[in-house]
């Protein structure tokens, strides 16, 4: 069997607390707010994502996209040095990243005849990215091909689920999703939209409730329905707001069979798009 990698990028959240850092190649991508410009990697400072999401208050973000070049440059590093990739992309209906990064793949095996470089659509996005990132990590060491590993991922995809709400309706409106009257009348009502990806990798509106109770609530009960009760691990992401994460875990010991729960800061590559203090929780459900 060749030796291959797993690489991702940073749309995709990596905990670290349960992924060691050397198993996993992640190319940065960079987000502006307010004038300045942050590169997000697994090495990303902590004051960098703390200054970022304190101008998120106030400012409407805006992500670029990986370049065919940068791709191909990092694809080429690692088959230069004999080396096939596994790559990882959020969800192909959420960003192209998973087509610029079969194109770029095919160009780079084109000039390196033997290689092989796979790229898997994850049909998913912020925590479920640590779901599937354990997943090929684990596959990798247990000594499945790269082939046997595409095959295994595609499978267990289907599986990883996302419940989350927002709760930054003026930041959607600054940066177009929703009209100024939409957020006003949103905001006056306390009203939190529920977030959910389908089986085909799109982002949803579920539901609206009113209030964080209330949508905690919602995204308790619904894992709690839906999980697979032997497999009782969890992420949870949060736009800055720890409180209502530890919240959401406090719920979901309490009331469904998750025995471990990891709690992780949000990549700003995905906040730029939904705004501070959503709250996103992934699990394998049935």
């Amino acid at each position: 069997m060749s030796p291959y990698i797993i690489m991702t990028d940073a749309a995709l959240n990596i905990d670290l607390s349960v992924i060691d850092r050397n198993d996993i190649h992640v190319i940065p991508m960079f987000v502006s707010v307010a004038d300045r410009e942050f590169s997000i990697s697994l090495d990303t400072p902590r004051e960098d994502i703390d200054a970022y999401y304190k101008l998120l208050v106030d400012h409407p973000a805006y992500t670029t996209q990986i370049s065919l070049g940068i791709y191909e440059a990092y694809f080429e590093k690692f088959v230069e040095e004999g080396q096939d990739i596994l790559y990882l992309s959020m969800s192909g209906e959420l960003s192209a990243t998973f087509v610029q990064s079969k194109l770029a793949a095919e160009h780079v095996v084109k000039d390196h005849p033997g290689a092989k470089i796979l790229c898997l659509d994850s049909k998913t996005c912020t925590s479920g990215g640590t779901h599937m990132a354990k997943r090929a990590i684990d596959n990798l060491k247990q000594g499945m091909s790269i082939e046997e590993n595409l095959r295994d991922l595609e499978a267990f995809r289907s599986k990883v689920t996302l419940y989350g709400y927002i709760t930054s309706l003026d930041h959607l409106k600054r940066s177009g999703r929703l009209s100024g009257a939409q957020a006003l009348f949103g905001s006056a009502l306390n009203i939190r939209p529920i977030l959910h990806i389908n089986e085909k990798g799109e982002l949803i509106l579920q539901h609206k409730v009113r209030g964080t109770k209330q949508a905690i609530k919602y995204i308790v009960d619904h894992i709690n329905d839906e999980i697979d009760a032997s497999e009782t691990v969890c992420y949870i992401n949060h736009g800055d707001d720890l409180n209502s994460a530890k919240k959401v875990k406090q719920q979901l010991l309490k009331k469904t069979p998750l025995e471990e729960i990891y709690i992780d800061t949000t990549s700003p590559i995905i906040s730029a798009h939904i705004g501070q203090g959503a709250i996103s929780a992934t699990f394998i459900a049935k």
